[in-house]
């Protein structure tokens, strides 16, 4: 228990590669012992830590030991936690087609369980996928379920992963007014949430939506802020 805190307190301190090494560490002692619950927890643990050292291959291989122990036991929450990790990572390897695949299992596993958080996690990697594979329409109306779903919860960052979506979505199909609405309710709400990286992020294609519409002049102003 006390490694288990441990390991958060250095994640939070960006101390990625100590994080993993108790994690391996962690691994080898369930192999040990046998219990392949503990063993996918290590195992999924495993895998976040080199996504977070941005190192998907890796990421993915641990997140596969970790889907088929969880498979084996029939432990439905791992399940639905190593299939939704592997669609974003697969994502991050620009293998859309996979990442889709595995967050739709992910998804159906989220609605069993229902659970809405878990819901609007694979819900937003089935979006990605779609925007990636240039399905902007089908990635759209995720977005828009991702919006309510945040709503629902009263979850800022998933409304803003909503809007978010919706406004790059709106972007790529030359619907301008709209895409600029959202990136600007992101703005704003993202001041009054401080999440600057939200702010940051919705600047950036707000700037991009002028520029696509030869607004130079309103462009500028935005990415310098």
């Amino acid at each position: 228990l006390y490694t288990s805190y441990y390991i958060v307190i250095l994640n939070n301190q960006g101390r990625f590669r100590e994080a993993l090494n108790l994690c391996r560490e962690a691994v080898v002692l369930y192999e040990k012992d046998g219990n392949k619950s503990n063993l996918a927890a290590a195992y999924i643990n495993v895998g976040s830590e080199w996504q977070y050292l941005s190192d998907f291959e890796q990421a993915a291989t641990a997140y596969l030991k970790a889907k088929q122990l969880s498979d084996e036991i029939g432990n439905k929450k791992y399940q639905r936690v190593c299939n939704n990790n592997l669609a974003s990572v697969f994502n991050s390897l620009k293998q859309y087609d996979k990442g889709r695949s595995y967050a739709v299992t992910a998804l159906g596993i989220a609605e069993s369980l229902n659970d809405d958080y878990a819901i609007a996690s694979s819900t937003i990697n089935i979006a990605t996928s779609d925007f990636y594979l240039k399905r902007y329409n089908e990635s759209l109306e995720l977005y828009v379920k991702v919006e309510a779903l945040g709503q629902k919860m009263e979850d800022p960052i998933i409304i803003m992963d909503g809007w978010m979506g919706m406004a790059d979505n709106y972007r790529e199909l030359k619907n301008y007014a709209k895409a600029e609405q959202y990136y600007q309710k992101i703005i704003s709400f993202s001041v009054t949430n401080n999440t600057p990286e939200y702010e940051m992020y919705a600047c950036m294609g707000l700037s991009d939506t002028y520029l696509r519409q030869q607004r130079t002049g309103e462009a500028a102003p935005v990415v310098q802020k």
